[in-house]
């Protein structure tokens, strides 16, 4: 498996600590996993009880772990290979692929089964799509995903697969109202009846947090007694957030709240985390697309009313309706890297739909957020990893009653 450490706190990391755990609970799978943003750290066998090593163990300037990817394959047999990243990360490895599968030939070996899942959050380019010519099983998060890559490569329909991204609902769930109290008061120094807009995500460009502190200013306008937490690294990839709300007329005092001493390499425990989503009011998030949005979901999983734009997936979490939430129209876009445009909502809007989010009262009778949770629940780890565990031994078992490598056969 070459993916994010299951100790990484990123979706990708999420994915390989609930989709490994559910494969070595059956006890037929032994597993290798090269890791990316691991570095060696030491690790609770009950949690991981795997193998793991380090992706840039082989050189420290490739991150990903691409040489120390083809190392493994040269040096080691395999009967499947399963690959979770993005299409521009992993179209590097393209040309290797079939030098592995010429190897194992070479000595009388069926190739194994190359699995790939990956998320797509705008546009699939036709210059990242050479793993999707080269495994033999893409499967990819959402049907949205589905469609952009049909799109780009309409030859891919017979053979690509669809698999959610669970949500951890053991670890996201409701909390009484005197719990939320008490972290409003805790952690903003608020009283109760401060509406909390939370937002929880990377500091990264295609996020666009500085935006939601504009629509925070307009909705507190309107609602004065209100208050907005941030759950993200105040410098990071999309900037500076402290200059962002200075910039926009905001205090850091009484207006927004960053958290103190954040780090990405070591996060706050899911029993944090969870406290911080139920204690808003309502999840507002601004971005550029998601290729699934699992913050979205672990809000949805905790019973707080998400608003969130029509783009990339969004309707098929929230509802093409807006059953499970608060969809506003994305009636912009702008270009932010080589994806291409992105749909970008206006901030009338933006906070049109907090207004509407406000105006349904409490969340714990709100009917919207109601659904969404029973949406997250239907995507429970539980639920979702038996589908992997079904494609693994899918997988097994064609390339068991077959002479020829499972893309042959395809």
């Amino acid at each position: 498996c070459w993916l994010d450490s299951p100790t990484a706190g990123t979706g990708f990391g999420t994915i390989a600590k609930n989709v490994l755990t559910a494969l070595h609970n059956t006890g037929l799978y032994e597993i290798d996993q090269l890791a990316i943003n691991y570095h060696g750290d030491f690790v609770n066998k009950n949690e991981v009880p795997w193998q793991l090593s380090p992706a840039k163990i082989l050189d420290p300037k490739d991150p990903h772990g691409i040489k120390m990817f083809q190392r493994c394959l040269q040096q080691n047999l395999y009967d499947i290979v399963w690959i979770c990243n993005d299409l521009f990360v992993t179209h590097e490895v393209r040309e290797f692929i079939p030098q592995v599968r010429a190897a194992y030939k070479n000595k009388n070996l069926k190739p194994p089964v190359f699995i790939y899942y990956y998320p797509v959050d705008c546009e699939v380019n036709a210059w990242a799509t050479g793993l999707l010519d080269q495994c033999d099983i893409p499967v990819c998060y959402t049907t949205h995903s589905k469609f952009e890559t049909v799109k780009t490569r309409p030859e891919l329909i017979k053979k690509l697969r669809q698999i959610p991204h669970g949500v951890d609902t053991t670890s996201f769930y409701p909390l009484s109202k005197t719990e939320n109290d008490n972290t409003k008061k805790q952690l903003l120094n608020v009283d109760p009846s401060t509406t909390v807009v939370v937002q929880v995500n990377r500091n990264s460009t295609r996020k666009q947090i500085p935006y939601s502190f504009l629509a925070f200013k307009e909705f507190k306008k309107k609602v004065p007694n209100s208050i907005m937490y941030v759950h993200s690294q105040a410098l990071d990839q999309g900037g500076d957030l402290k200059r962002a709300v200075e910039s926009a007329g905001l205090s850091l005092k009484t207006d927004v709240v960053l958290p103190v001493n954040f780090n990405l390499a070591n996060p706050l425990n899911t029993k944090q985390i969870n406290a911080i989503y139920n204690m808003g009011d309502m999840f507002l998030t601004t971005h550029l697309g998601e290729g699934w949005g699992l913050t979205i979901t672990e809000a949805m999983a905790c019973n707080v009313p998400v608003v969130a734009p029509r783009n990339t997936c969004m309707p098929e979490q929230l509802g093409e309706n807006s059953e499970r939430g608060y969809l506003y129209e994305c009636k912009d876009s702008t270009y932010i890297d080589a994806s291409g445009f992105r749909a970008k909502g206006l901030i009338p809007d933006i906070v049109d739909q907090m207004m509407l989010a406000y105006q349904d009262g409490n969340k714990f009778d709100n009917l919207k957020a109601k659904k969404a949770f029973e949406y997250a629940k239907s995507l429970d780890w539980s639920i979702v990893g038996k589908n992997w565990i079904s494609l693994f031994n899918e997988a097994l078992t064609v390339r068991s009653n077959t002479k020829t490598s499972f893309v042959e056969r395809i």
